[in-house]
């Protein structure tokens, strides 16, 4: 790994916009295919049920004058309201629309598996070349895509806020949950620079190990890799 030497901007949507998606999303096809928000859909609902109860108990309290009580459940629903608004974000399209653009391909069809390509420094980085990390996930589902091993699906990278040099996790999208169009999958493999495509493929035609629970960070000096986050 090349030591740090000085600061340099990172590759991000607001910063690369050429990277960022060039077309509209769907949010139905988000809701239907994007497994990160189905997963959270069950704690969506029982939060907004959490919340509404606390609402309910604070007006009583408020309008019982029990001012104590009042002001405790207050403070208490502000908890689940920020996590629904935390949801809210996730679901909205511009999940899509503010993403980087990252190289995703199909890496083994039983089960279906992707495995994602990012960079993984942080705006603050002081590294000076790419920091690649992969990902690997179960996606269920790849409409628009031919359902073999190779095969690029461009990808949306959601990263975690972090104040360090790197960041230790991603979510890799596919472009294909929030669009029906094969023109703007074609138009998002174009858009991802083709020596990142080269060296994903490597790390699936070598079979590297790849995890799916936290980033795997590719060394400089070799193809040997380690886990972090």
């Amino acid at each position: 790994m090349e030591p740090k030497t000085g600061k340099t901007e990172v590759a991000s949507g607001r910063q690369h916009q050429s990277r960022l998606c060039q077309f509209k999303p769907d949010p139905g096809r988000v809701r239907k295919f994007d497994i990160y928000c189905r997963a959270y859909r069950v704690t969506y609902q029982i939060l907004a049920l959490i919340s509404l109860f606390c609402i309910v108990a604070a007006v009583s309290a408020f309008t019982a004058r029990h001012w104590i009580a009042a002001g405790i459940i207050t403070v208490v629903t502000a908890l689940p309201l920020s996590l629904l608004f935390l949801y809210w974000r996730l679901m909205r399209r511009k999940t899509y629309e503010k993403g980087l653009l990252i190289p995703g391909m199909i890496a083994s069809l039983q089960p279906l598996t992707l495995i994602a390509l990012a960079d993984m420094r942080s705006e603050e980085t002081l590294y000076n070349t790419p920091q690649w990390g992969c990902k690997k996930i179960e996606p269920g589902n790849l409409p628009l895509h031919t359902l073999q091993v190779g095969e690029k699906v461009p990808c949306i990278a959601v990263f975690d806020v972090t104040d360090s040099d790197l960041r230790s996790n991603f979510e890799p999208r596919p472009v294909s949950w929030a669009t029906a169009d094969h023109h703007n999958i074609d138009q998002a493999v174009r858009l991802i620079d083709p020596e990142e495509w080269i060296l994903l493929y490597e790390v699936i035609d070598r079979e590297m190990a790849v995890s799916q629970t936290e980033v795997t960070l590719l060394c400089d000096e070799s193809s040997d890799m380690r886990a972090f986050g």
